[in-house]
């Protein structure tokens, strides 16, 4: 079914345009809503009256666009993205900040009306579209810069294995550290020999 838009629907058109849509969704919605209108009206004084109203708006509509584009010309927006020691970028740019960016500026305009393929995730300059009319498309340069985030050389706290405070290396173990073989041996030595000693004394004085 073909209608006349009466109101700018990005997703089907602009004022004064006229598109083919199913016959419910303009029964149910375009035209109760007064978005569009029949194009194919019987009563051709009735459908000549609703377009000269809807030419007229059309027209005033361009010339708000072309003011609008004009301020939008002028703008420029920057971004930073951080940088990896490789080159990687950490986020990107998306539509959402294109939006935030512009309304900073003072300029709010519907999401759809922005023409941008994808986000930006490396440094250079971008251009994205802004459609305010059916005849008014005003370009807007996007320009994205990286700074490069300064890595920490240094192994993180807890997998040093390298040397300890004092310079001397690391022994891996779970309990305390055992003594030298030879120690033990001769510590167990001056025990057998204290005990032997203590044993003979104590016989002699059994004998006297």
């Amino acid at each position: 079914m073909e209608v006349i838009l009466r109101e700018d629907f990005p997703s089907l058109g602009y004022v004064g345009d006229r598109v083919n849509v199913k016959r419910g969704y303009a029964r149910n919605f375009l035209i109760p809503r007064g978005i569009a209108l029949d194009a194919s009206v019987r009563n051709v004084r009735l459908l000549n009256h609703q377009l000269s109203a809807v030419h007229a708006k059309r027209a005033k509509l361009r010339a708000d666009a072309e003011e609008l584009a004009k301020k939008i010309a002028e703008i420029q927006l920057a971004f930073t993205l951080k940088m990896g020691k490789h080159g990687k970028s950490f986020g990107s740019v998306t539509l959402k900040e294109v939006l935030s960016q512009l309304a900073e500026k003072g300029v709010e305009v519907d999401r759809k009306r922005v023409k941008m393929s994808e986000a930006f995730k490396r440094p250079g300059k971008y251009t994205v579209e802004i459609k305010l009319h059916a005849e008014v498309t005003v370009p807007v340069t996007v320009e994205v810069s990286g700074d490069k985030i300064e890595e920490d050389s240094e192994a993180p706290e807890g997998k040093k294995t390298a040397a300890d405070e004092d310079g001397a290396p690391r022994k891996r173990g779970r309990g305390k550290t055992r003594a030298p073989r030879t120690k033990a041996k001769a510590a167990a030595a001056q025990s057998e020999e204290a005990e032997t000693g203590h044993s003979k004394e104590s016989g002699a004085g059994e004998e006297e």
